[in-house]
Order: C-alpha cells, then structure tokens, then sequence
C-alpha cells in the first residue's frame, strides 16, 4: 500500500489560470444561446463554479430563470464550450509556481492527480498541450456519472488502494472544499480566486498563498 501523499489538483483557478477565460467563454455562449445579458451569465458562474459541468450549466439555467436544459442541449453547448476553451486557454503560459511545485512534488514520489469539472476531452488535450501531463498519473475530467470529486476520489481508491488519510484534494474555490469533505479527505484551497474570508468560510484544513507551500504542508 501506498504511504506517501496522494494529492489530488483542481484545475482552472489551481492549476492554471483559467478562470476568468471560461467565465468570458460561457458568458458568451450563454448570450448567443439564450439571449441573456452577458454580466448576469458571469455572475451565476462565479456563484456556482466547482461543481460539475451538467451541474454549473444547470444552476446557471436556474439563477438566470430559464428553463432546465434538455440533454440534446447540454451536449451541444458544453462541446461549443469545451471547444472554445481549448482555443483560448492553449495559448496561455503555466504558472512557474505551479511548474516548480509539480517538480518538488514529483522529486518526492507522491502520487498526484487532476480532478476537474471539466470535460475529459477538454482537459487531456489542455493538460498536453501545455506540457503538464507527465506529472501526473492520471488526468481525471468529468462525464455522466463519474464527476469531479467524491466519484473521481472513489475511483482512486478502488484502483490504487490508497489509504484515505494521505489523499488531500487541492482546489481554488469554497466548492472545491466542499467536494473534498464530501470524499472524507483532506482540503487545501489557493488564495486568488476568492478572498480569504470567503475560503475560511468554507473551513478548508489549508488556506495556502502559493502552491509551494504545500511542499511544507506535506511535510
């Protein structure tokens, strides 16, 4: 069995700063789609981001009151999004303190992971394009009944055998935390994407300026 971390990254907002680009890039779609004003799109992400996609599209749906999106259009949607996001977010550059703590990390043999709400397609094209994919051992996007948290966490026991006091799930926003209560492991969130009132809020175990101090932390 596996005594060393097993530590499990978000990706926008975590990994790579890709936030904002997807906000702007659903904003968008959601304009052309609905019609709805752009900044009420924007807003209703912010609110609900960190849950799965079908979800996010769903509460969005729901905040702007439109009606609940059929299955037909959630797929056609997400894969405009999933398409526009790869565009966008291929050109961007890697944070070095995301390169320098993936390399620290690695140096030490912990076992690390991506768990993301996005598309599975979406995120191994991005997570190769960019470079990145070699840190890790598996990239882990969301689908129909295998999903960002809990359900990606679950896999990972089953498969690797990992004990569940050396997962640590690392995220950017309070439902980050929250999917990682959910899974019964350990949380840490990075400052940036919200203020560290609203983190605290959420009661991660960490709240962590940088990525690098997680090489601490894990020690």
């Amino acid at each position: 069995m596996n005594s060393k971390w097993v530590i499990v990254f978000d990706w926008d907002g975590t990994l790579i700063d890709s936030l904002p680009y997807k906000i702007q890039n659903a904003s968008l779609l959601f304009a052309q789609r609905f019609g709805v004003e752009e900044e009420r799109v924007r807003n209703a992400y912010r609110l609900h981001s960190g849950i799965p996609r079908r979800q996010l599209f769903d509460a969005i749906c729901a905040n702007l009151s439109l009606p609940p999106l059929t299955d037909d259009t959630f797929s056609q949607l997400s894969k405009k999004f999933s398409d526009v996001n790869r565009h966008v977010i291929s050109k961007l550059k890697v944070p070095d303190d995301t390169i320098n703590t993936l390399t620290a990390l690695k140096e030490k043999q912990y076992s690390l992971f991506i768990s993301t709400a996005a598309a599975q397609e979406e995120v191994s094209y991005l997570a190769r394009k960019l470079g990145v994919s070699f840190y890790f051992t598996e990239v882990l996007g969301s689908k129909d009944g295998f999903t960002k948290g809990p359900v990606h966490i679950a896999y990972l026991r089953e498969k690797y055998g990992y004990p569940d006091e050396k997962f640590i799930f690392v995220g950017d926003e309070p439902n980050d935390v929250l999917l990682g209560k959910q899974a019964g492991i350990l949380t840490a969130v990075r400052l940036g994407s919200h203020d560290e009132k609203t983190l605290k809020s959420a009661a991660p175990d960490f709240i962590i300026h940088t990525l690098f101090e997680l090489i601490d932390i894990l020690n």
